[in-house]
């Protein structure tokens, strides 16, 4: 059986023929991630990008040596600065809901820049899609028919 994943009603990813990724900014939230990472495997996602956010839960434990994910420790701050000057663009909606914010104060403005971090990484890793969510939403696979694969 092949899997795809249908993304805004019109348009089927196959996992046979490209590469997904999943980019994630977590905060204590292991309960649900190493779940989401193992039904996301099962699913065809290849790779994901764990960016830890001041993280004190046993995330990195229980993550490192796992095959396909990539830890990243919050990135430093002239990281962020640099994919800020470069995507201020693409990030805007974020810089305009928050304008008084910075990446230090708003969650948001750093799951972005993350995710930016995270476009790059996969560039180099021939990753044709990359999806950003949360630990407790899933991107599930569907049929030919659009049905859910169970």
């Amino acid at each position: 059986m092949k899997l795809s994943f249908l993304i805004y009603g019109d348009c089927t990813l196959s996992a046979d023929y490209i590469k997904i990724a999943i980019t994630f900014t977590v905060a204590n939230e292991i309960r649900f991630l190493k779940e989401n990472i193992e039904i996301h495997k099962k699913n065809g996602v290849s790779k994901f990008f764990v960016f830890l956010d001041n993280c004190s839960d046993p995330t990195r434990t229980v993550l490192s040596g796992v095959d396909g994910v990539v830890l990243i420790e919050k990135p430093s701050d002239e990281e962020y600065e640099r994919i800020g000057l470069k995507k201020k663009l693409t990030c805007g909606m974020w810089y305009n809901k928050y304008p008084d914010k910075s990446y230090k104060d708003c969650y948001d403005i750093r799951k972005t820049r993350n995710m930016e971090i995270a476009l790059e990484l996969s560039a180099k890793e021939g990753v044709s899609w990359l999806f950003t969510i949360d630990p407790d939403e899933i991107i599930y696979p569907v049929d030919s028919d659009n049905k859910p694969v169970k």
